[in-house]
């Protein structure tokens, strides 16, 4: 035996169907890669010791120290810190 829908409802069945797929089809949207924000800071900070939390890396002289913060997504992300001695301008140390 072969069941058969009423005639109203297969066609609300159908036009269901059809007005989900259109929609969404018609508001699909893809995102912009040109448009990614890539947020960048930085601090400078100077210090009359050149102290560092990692003892072999002290100075004892003054010295000036530059963080950075480079990010660029989800995945993406560059803190460098750069030391320099303030007499000479000699690189100290770069963590």
């Amino acid at each position: 035996m072969i069941y058969s829908f009423p005639k109203n409802i297969l066609q609300k069945i159908i036009l269901t169907l059809f007005l989900t797929i259109t929609l969404q089809i018609s508001f699909a949207q893809d995102t912009d890669s040109t448009s990614k924000i890539i947020n960048f800071r930085g601090a400078a900070s100077l210090t009359n010791n050149g102290f560092s939390f990692i003892p072999a890396f002290s100075l004892g002289k003054p010295a000036a120290i530059f963080n950075f913060n480079i990010n660029g997504g989800k995945r993406f992300s560059f803190e460098p810190v750069f030391r320099f001695a303030l007499k000479d301008g000699r690189s100290w140390s770069f963590i």
